[in-house]
């Protein structure tokens, strides 16, 4: 097994991924695009960390927004993705 030890950024843009293939090759986490803006969601969000989870991989997200999405309450969104 390789020892990279990697964390990956992955978001829809990324398509279907394997997991524990990426397991196999020393990933030891993932960190997810789960929202960007004030409507959209990543798609890809709750196949890839269920598939994350059954891995055995950490498991990370970010929203990327505008500081003005955040002032109108863009914060509570990954709250409410738990």
């Amino acid at each position: 097994m390789p020892q990279a030890n990697a964390v990956v950024d992955l978001s829809h843009h990324n398509g279907v991924v394997d997991l524990t293939r990426a397991r196999a090759d020393a990933i030891v986490g993932v960190i997810h695009k789960a929202t960007e803006g004030t409507s959209y969601t990543d798609g890809k969000y709750n196949i890839n960390r269920r598939q994350a989870s059954d891995a055995g991989l950490f498991w990370g997200a970010y929203l990327p927004a505008s500081l003005v999405e955040i002032r109108s309450g863009r914060r509570d969104r990954l709250r409410d993705r738990q």
